[in-house]
């Protein structure tokens, strides 16, 4: 898989997560994501393409490659980590991609968001293979349980980010809402882990226009930070102050989930008595993705639309052809 004159040492590709990493925290994503992408072809070769230890690879590349979409969709467009006429010229300098067998898909005409779906859908398949097999095991695996379980619930909510940008809103309640239940396996009661999935769940609910469910999971949420400040005695003061806004944010958002529930109820009612008795059933409210844009050109589209295809197990030239665009600066 790895490509000729690449490392194939292990050790070589945890530098390159750890490199990939500090550019996350540096916000440079194309840079990010040519680290991760270069670790999972050293890490695929040398193990195999969906072994186990693969997983965090896959797992990072995609949520990187989720975060480049998102910049790409955005009005202010991607990040600027890697210059253009730099990007272009290591792109010149590769020279035209190598055709594929016929009937293959062009690998460098991949869209970014389809691209991060396919790494999620492998990371998720490897942690769930592995849970199952841990879970066959007669010896004690919880500890080991526990963290292909948490790894897995960090793929669902990218996953469920995913849906949001292809327009499948209640396949992201879904995924947010498998991400919470293994949190809540794993987790304290007062891990802030747990209110972040309870919050993703919550606004997703919100824009699927379930404001009852919404305000439940808000209430949860605030609930769980509460009580996470409440443990730290010793520094309380402070914690309360750096989560201050997050509490902020999620009040006004159940206050605006309880004013559109007045709002929704209101108006149902309204309806009810125009019609009288016998009268005709009101209409059904829109789908709950009514306005979110389709999916991307040739690729699958969520609940409700044609069945998405199987994620394709990535070649190490797709890997290296898709991060060419954005060099790794020495």
């Amino acid at each position: 898989m790895a490509m000729a004159g690449a490392s194939t040492d292990p050790r070589e590709a945890d530098k390159c997560i750890g490199r990939g990493k500090r550019m996350l925290a540096e916000q440079q994503y194309s840079a990010a994501s040519d680290h991760f992408s270069e670790a999972l072809c050293i890490l695929a070769e040398v193990y195999g393409d969906l072994d186990y230890r693969c997983a965090d690879a896959y797992k990072l590349y995609g949520n990187t490659l989720l975060v480049l979409a998102k910049q790409e969709a955005s009005p202010l467009g991607a990040d600027a980590s890697a210059p253009e006429d730099e990007a272009g010229q290591a792109e010149d300098e590769a020279g035209p991609a190598e055709e594929g067998g016929e009937g293959e898909e062009d690998e460098e005409d991949l869209p970014t968001l389809q691209l991060a779906w396919e790494n999620l859908e492998c990371a998720r398949l490897i942690y769930e293979k592995e849970i199952d097999r841990l879970t066959s095991l007669p010896r004690d695996t919880k500890a080991e349980l526990k963290v292909a379980g948490l790894g897995l619930a960090e793929v669902y909510i990218d996953l469920g980010e995913y849906q949001l940008e292809n327009g499948g809103l209640q396949d992201a309640v879904a995924e947010f809402a498998k991400s919470l239940k293994l949190r809540q396996q794993h987790l304290k009661c007062d891990d802030r882990r747990l209110a972040e999935s309870h919050f993703l769940l919550g606004a997703a609910l919100d824009h699927a226009e379930k404001f009852e469910e919404a305000i439940k999971v808000y209430l949860d949420a605030q609930g769980i930070l509460n009580r996470f400040i409440n443990s730290h005695k010793v520094n309380k003061a402070a914690v309360s102050k750096d989560l201050e806004g997050v509490l902020q944010e999620l009040s006004h958002k159940i206050r605006d989930a309880q004013d559109q529930l007045a709002r929704k109820q209101a108006k149902e009612k309204a309806t009810a008595n125009s019609k009288g008795p016998g009268g005709s059933k009101p209409r059904e409210p829109a789908s709950v993705t009514e306005g979110f844009g389709g999916p991307p050109p040739e690729f699958g589209k969520s609940s409700g639309g044609t069945k998405k295809r199987e994620p394709q197990v990535l070649s190490g030239s797709l890997i290296k052809k898709k991060s060419r665009k954005n060099p790794v600066p020495n």
